[in-house]
């Protein structure tokens, strides 16, 4: 709501606007007058009561009560009830000898005391509704040790000037007085808040006789000791003792109320019983009597609240464990269930097993299929600087190096010296990079220096949008193969070459048996020389059990001579000289030569390949049962058909179904009915064929009917022909994270409605706030200027405090609504241009006298590059300035502070739309030497309402609200808030905003315009109705401003 100029000029034309404020501020003071009188009024009285037991001269008492009233009071209502606490205290004085003086300096200590006592109290603990621990305790008794001082020191001084005192009587009036009224605010404070509070104590039936109990004995108890008769032959002051078991009872069964409670009423009787027996004659018995009942009440005060302290946090703790152990009780007992249900799935699994014999071992068939295509890979992952990440078994296998070791390190060192040197690795990830994968051969090393030739794949990785993360590289050891190639390469000339290359044993055997030719492998497989073997028969390499049985073999052979190859099936052995057996394997052809029809046998040895085999039915079993022990996912087989051929222990926990029962099925008996006629599993299947991989994510169904959501993926599987044999789908269930998506999208819409409802009101309110502020200032305005010169000094020192908290009150407001309208999205820019001359007088008229005043250098700096104007906001510009060179002079105590403006040509965050699609850039750069910002608060100070910590606000003042601001102006303008800082330095906040054409920048060739930031029709920016944002009328320039770091 904005006031008219008629309306600014003369308020009196508004004849109920008077009345309206005039009535505000009368109710307002009447309560506050009230709350003053009544604390007053409860002063006096309990004074009055306490003084009663006064020693001479009447001032001191051993329990003042009043005390932990007024320090309760200022807990309560804060420290604007203080003139209560004068009065009653000063009053009450004046009635014990009628020296004003007196009275006015005993009540001001009494003042003085609840004060000092709030402020550290609240400043270590707050306010001690209920101490939570034994430190706020302790915490508590110091402060009012401490702040019974004041009152007992500064109530001596009159005391010494008005009545002739001896030393000694001087002493044990401070000490009684000092004592008193820490013992009054240590049994009455804690009274009064635990009685302001709900208590804790459920009081149930038992509790409530247990508490009627209690009160018997106790006063069977402060009977017998305090309720002395005549004839007594003991001392009653040891049996005050007798009453703390009781104060303990009620500390550990019961709360702080009845605690404070009992204390006081302890207290209370050992007062009555101190004085209503009468004075101990003499002024030392008096004051051993008053020490004595001082320790005894401050005992017992401590005693209750410490006991009801330790017994509260040992309660939560207990409460916590017994929590706990309910928790672990719980999960125990489910954890049961679930393994009573797991060994009846078990015992289910076990008869089961006979029926499905035959289909797992057609699976187990297929497994050692896809086992035995698979070939030793060095996998491992690189960053995108070429150092290794990740690496596996047959990394470690074929390069040497364990994961601890090579992780982390350049992938160069795998290179020969002269790769390295060339730049090969470097090159070979910038081919991967642009083309996506790079194919090469070529000698590498191990970790024990030697080299190997190695097939190598690079393939660069990139993430969903397409930035370069990383690359995969896989190496096979390709040695074998290269040295076999080569051999082949060099000795295919000839047939002897080829002959003697074979890496079988080759040889040529006559119609007899004999040996006629053997090749070198043929003398390292069995251990004999060439010369030895030629013209041997042919048995000497065979076992001597299988001699009598070849020669009919042989003849048999001989009479059809036939290519028999490899891999007939017999179970043949061969035999070394050495006598040692080993297996193999024998292709036999018949060759026609000139020295007539030769047999041609080559012979293999088996003795790896049986090895590799062998491990191969182990690595088979040990995958399946690997497979099997998968819970968290349904690993299924399909046939080409779809039909289930394998079945793990995950698919039977998920899905429900055994593997005797489901195997044979087809899977589209998981999906739901409609899912089947539209053709849906039969499209994965057809999908998966075509492209190699199929994945979805849908509802699927169990064996009890109830629906999961599933993530499945079916991969076609073919054999080393590229034949489909078959299909594996894996199935994962997502039914919580699709529930947790469908929660997290309703906690988003309930999040931008309450946002929303936010902003609405923050924009309602400030501007209903502004217009009773607004005249509240010019009320203030008034009274400040004095035109009548009707009032004092003091007065008008009160109006122009009056009006510098309404500006600052009227520039929080002014911030909220400008948050509001940012957070809405409606605040509308004015662009037109804005002189820098005109811009360094604005800087200079708003904060040279700040810098005269702090004694701080100020320069305004703008380089002469520049044009003689910007297009842009003029108004936000200034407000943004405002802002952050408030912040400086209010962060600077000594030094200098310094504004810059200069093209810029980075410094802004890379990729930024507009600063990087501009002309030209401006960087506007306030510079301090202040206290300077942690380098863990430099994003939070950007944040609404955030600051540094709560020292800075207590000292520094303000909201936290500028720099959020300052930053979303910023970014309407086009541009970026950026900062430098280093505590105890200084910091620098660098404004960077982009500079049209330098022909549109000139002022007298551009117009004004307006631009609505949410898209709409121009439209001029609505005044801010604030009267001190372009002037500070008080001489406050920036003064208020609540930017915090």
């Amino acid at each position: 709501m904005q006031l008219s100029a008629e309306s600014r000029s003369d308020p009196a034309s508004h004849p109920g606007w008077r009345a309206r404020v005039q009535k505000a501020l009368r109710s307002t003071r009447l309560l506050y007058l009230g709350e003053v009188g009544l604390l007053a009024g409860v002063y006096f009285i309990a004074a009055k009561l306490s003084l009663l037991l006064a020693i001479p001269p009447g001032y001191a008492t051993p329990v003042w009560p009043p005390s932990g009233i007024a320090l309760a009071a200022i807990l309560l209502f804060g420290k604007r009830v203080w003139p209560g606490i004068w009065l009653g205290a000063a009053f009450v004085n004046y009635t014990i000898n009628s020296s004003a003086l007196a009275a006015v300096i005993i009540g001001s200590g009494n003042t003085l005391e609840a004060l000092a006592g709030a402020a550290m109290i609240r400043y270590f603990i707050g306010v001690p509704w209920r101490f939570g621990r034994g430190e706020d305790v302790a915490t508590f008794v110091a402060a009012a040790v401490l702040s019974a001082t004041i009152a007992a020191i500064v109530g001596l001084v009159p005391l010494a000037y008005t009545h002739a005192l001896s030393v000694p009587e001087l002493f044990w009036n401070w000490l009684t007085w000092w004592l008193g009224d820490a013992v009054g605010i240590l049994i009455v404070t804690p009274l009064i808040l635990s009685w302001c509070v709900r208590g804790t104590v459920s009081w149930t039936p038992p509790r409530q006789l247990e508490a009627a109990c209690l009160s018997v004995l106790f006063l069977f108890t402060a009977g017998a000791i305090f309720l002395r008769t005549d004839g007594v032959h003991f001392d009653p002051l040891a049996l005050k003792f007798l009453v703390l078991p009781f104060i303990i009872w009620v500390a550990f069964r019961f709360g702080q109320r009845e605690v404070t409670a009992a204390t006081l009423a302890v207290c209370v009787l050992s007062v009555w019983d101190t004085f209503s027996g009468g004075r101990a004659p003499g002024a030392t018995a008096m004051n051993q009597t008053l020490l004595i009942l001082l320790a005894f009440n401050s005992t017992v005060a401590i005693l209750g609240l410490t006991l009801t302290t330790v017994v509260g946090e040992r309660r939560r703790v207990t409460e916590a464990l017994q929590k706990g152990r309910d928790e672990l009780e719980s999960r125990v007992r489910e954890r049961t269930l679930e393994l009573e249900r797991a060994n009846r799935a078990l015992q289910l699994d076990i008869a089961s097993r006979t029926r499905t014999e035959k289909l797992l071992l057609e699976s187990e068939e297929r497994f050692r299929q896809m086992v035995t295509s698979v070939v030793d890979y060095a996998i491992f992952m690189l960053d995108t600087e070429g150092r290794v990440v990740s690496w596996n078994a047959g990394a470690e296998r074929i390069k040497g190096y364990r994961a601890q070791e090579i992780i982390g390190q350049h992938f160069s060192r795998f290179y020969t010296r002269a790769d390295v040197d060339d730049g090969k690795p470097w090159r070979e990830l910038e081919v991967a990079s642009v083309e996506g994968r790079l194919d090469d051969e070529g000698w590498r090393l191990r970790k024990d220096g030697s080299t190997y030739w190695a097939g190598v794949v690079i393939t660069a990785v990139r993430d969903a949008a397409g930035k370069l993360i990383g690359f995969s590289e896989v190496t096979r050891d390709l040695t074998a193969h290269r040295r076999f190639e080569e051999a082949l390469r060099h000795k295919n000339v000839e047939l002897e070459q080829l002959f003697e290359s074979a890496p079988d044993a080759t040889m040529l055997v006559d119609p007899a048996g004999l040996i006629r030719r053997v090749n070198a492998q043929a003398q390292t497989m069995f251990g004999y020389g060439r010369d030895e073997l030629t013209g041997s028969p042919i048995e000497v390499l065979l076992p001597q059990r299988f001699h009598e049985r070849h020669v009919r073999h042989r003849d048999q052979y001989l009479g059809n001579p036939h290519r028999r190859p490899m891999g007939a099936g017999l179970e043949l052995f061969g035999r070394r000289r050495d006598g040692s057996e080993f297996p193999v394997d024998v292709m036999l052809s018949p060759v026609d030569t000139d020295q007539g029809r030769l047999v041609l046998g080559v012979v293999r040895d088996l003795t790896d390949r049986v090895r590799t085999e062998e491990a191969l039915r182990r690595g088979e079993a040990r995958f399946g049962a690997l497979v099997n022990s998968v819970v968290d996912y349904a690993i299924i087989m399909l046939d080409a058909d779809g039909c289930i051929t394998s079945w793990n222990t995950g698919a039977e926990r998920i899905i429900g179904y055994t593997a005797g029962e489901i195997i044979g099925q087809h899977f589209s008996r998981f999906y739901y009915r409609e899912d089947v006629e539209r053709g849906k599993p039969q499209h994965e299947l057809e999908l998966a064929a075509s492209t190699g991989r199929c994945e979805d994510e849908g509802w699927r169904i169990r064996k009890d009917g109830s629906r999961y959501w599933a993530n499945v993926v079916v991969t076609a599987v073919r054999d080393r022909t590229g034949e489909l044999i078959g299909f594996s789908k894996v199935t994962r269930d997502l039914s919580e994270r699709k529930r947790l998506e469908v929660e997290l999208t309703d906690a988003k819409i309930a999040a931008e409605q309450s946002s929303r409802m936010k902003t609405e009101f923050l924009a309602k309110m400030s501007h209903e706030l502004r217009t009773p502020l607004n005249s509240l200032l010019i009320l203030a305005r008034l009274l400040a200027d004095n035109a009548s010169n009707n009032l004092t000094a003091k007065q008008i020192q009160y109006a122009q405090t009056i009006h510098a908290a309404g500006t600052d009150l009227l520039d929080l407001i002014n911030d909220l609504l400008d948050l509001a309208k940012i957070e809405s999205g409606t605040v509308t820019l004015v662009i037109d241009a804005e002189r820098f001359a005109d811009l360094r007088d604005y800087v200079k008229h708003s904060f040279e006298q700040i810098a005269h005043d702090k004694r701080l250098e100020f320069d305004i700096t703008i380089d002469e590059r520049l044009p003689p104007a910007i297009r842009t906001d003029g108004r936000r510009l200034h407000q943004i300035l405002r802002n952050l060179l408030a912040n400086a002079f209010k962060f600077t105590h000594r030094g200098r502070v310094s504004l810059l403006i200069a093209p810029a040509k980075s410094g802004w965050t890379p990729g930024h739309t507009r600063l990087d699609a501009a002309d030209a850039v401006i960087a506007f750069s306030v510079t301090d030497t202040g206290i300077g910002i942690p380098h863990d608060k430099k994003e939070t100070v950007f944040e609404a309402f955030q600051q540094l910590d709560e020292g800075t606000s207590r000292q520094y003042g303000g909201a936290g609200l500028g720099l959020a601001i300052c930053r979303e102006l910023t970014r309407l303008l086009g541009g970026e808030l950026r900062i430098r800082s280093e505590p105890g330095q200084g910091s620098t906040f660098v404004l960077f905003l982009p500079l049209p054409d330098r022909a549109e920048s000139h002022p007298e060739r551009s117009s004004g315009s307006t631009r609505d930031m949410r898209g709409g029709a121009a439209m001029a920016a609505a005044a801010s109705g604030n009267p001190a944002t372009h002037a500070d009328p008080m001489g406050r320039h920036g003064k208020g401003s609540d930017r915090e770091r």
